[in-house]
């Protein structure tokens, strides 16, 4: 066989694979932050309310089963105490997946109702915990950590089960903006979907962008979009816009093959610009310019002012905490300008 009809023969099954993941469902995981200061403040400053990007949210979902028959929904909701799932699509709750699939006009009738029934119940929940406790829980921050670790683990059953073929992705929809203590385990849950060949998408409803959700977008090759508050609050429509020209197409709508590393769009998304790629603290959760880093676990330190890590263990070989050494040649520089002055 000569190298024309080798190459002919491999582009013919590269189309023939390609031609099946097209026809995959999608599996849309949504990451939906209900931190209350969070939309309060973003409100305050012209943005839309809670209840109005639920509203977009649930006519984006509308959108998105409209697409393909097979298509799947989790909505994992984050809080100031953890997360939990409000809602997952039948066919991902049974152990066979291609049984009797619900239809998506009857599926998003359910999601309406128990979301709702759900949000309630939480708001209550939360109000009661806050008491409780003698706090305020809108002064904390969601435990989006918690919620991508919900995340990674249905991507990981979606990807390891046998019947549940689907390309899954995630959108997370927050008004919050930085998250520094909770930067480690972020971070895992987002190389944990880069393994995977996973989107995140991000849609931050803040005057303020988010470097996380930022780092994780340009890492899995997703969106990430901070549109204007003024441009989002001004009309009820207006985020629901932003959502369904952004966020609905799947990886295959978007790139020129089934390979999410390249960079070959068919769309005109928005693209990343100067992303934020400080990390934290792993001590004090605190975003560093420069810092110390563990030679033995990589975990990095605004200050080195200790000899055993406290990620580790490990002893750190230094002979005497970090500055010594300037503070030396400051004092060999000050001994040189007094004999100047003597002579």
């Amino acid at each position: 066989m000569s190298t024309k009809e080798e190459e002919e023969e491999r582009e013919e099954k590269g189309k023939q694979q390609s031609s099946e993941l097209d026809d995959l469902p999608s599996s849309l995981i949504v990451i939906l932050d209900l931190n209350q200061a969070s939309w309060t403040e973003s409100t305050a400053k012209g943005g839309p309310t809670v209840i109005e990007a639920l509203e977009s949210l649930l006519t984006f979902l509308r959108a998105f089963f409209m697409l393909h028959g097979g298509n799947t929904v989790t909505i994992i909701a984050a809080h100031p105490y953890g997360s939990e799932f409000l809602y997952q699509s039948p066919a991902l709750q049974r152990s066979k997946a291609h049984g009797h699939q619900q239809s998506g006009a009857l599926e998003m009738d359910e999601i309406d109702h128990r979301l709702h029934e759900k949000i309630v119940s939480l708001s209550k929940s939360l109000k009661s915990k806050s008491s409780q406790e003698n706090s305020d829980s809108s002064m904390k921050c969601s435990l989006l950590s918690s919620a991508f670790a919900l995340a990674a683990c249905t991507v990981n059953r979606i990807s390891s089960h046998k019947l549940l073929r689907m390309l899954p992705r995630v959108l997370v929809l927050t008004a919050s903006t930085e998250l520094p203590s909770q930067y480690i385990p972020i971070m895992n849950c987002i190389f944990s979907m880069q393994k995977a060949n996973v989107l995140i998408d991000a849609l931050v409803v803040s005057d303020g962008d988010c470097s996380f959700l930022q780092q994780a977008a340009d890492i899995t090759n997703g969106v990430y979009l901070r549109p204007e508050l003024s441009k989002v609050g001004s009309s009820p429509g207006a985020l629901l816009s932003w959502m369904i020209s952004v966020f609905l197409g799947d990886k295959h709508t978007r790139f020129l093959n089934a390979d999410s590393q390249s960079r070959s769009t068919l769309l005109r998304l928005p693209q990343a610009q100067d992303v934020d790629y400080r990390s934290s603290c792993f001590k004090t959760g605190q975003l560093v310019d420069v810092g110390f880093v563990c030679s033995v676990c990589l975990s990095i330190f605004a200050k080195c002012d200790f000899f055993i890590c406290p990620t580790c263990d490990s002893k750190i070989a230094l002979d005497r905490p970090a500055g010594a050494a300037v503070n030396k040649k400051r004092k060999v520089a000050a001994g040189a300008q007094k004999g100047d002055d003597t002579k």
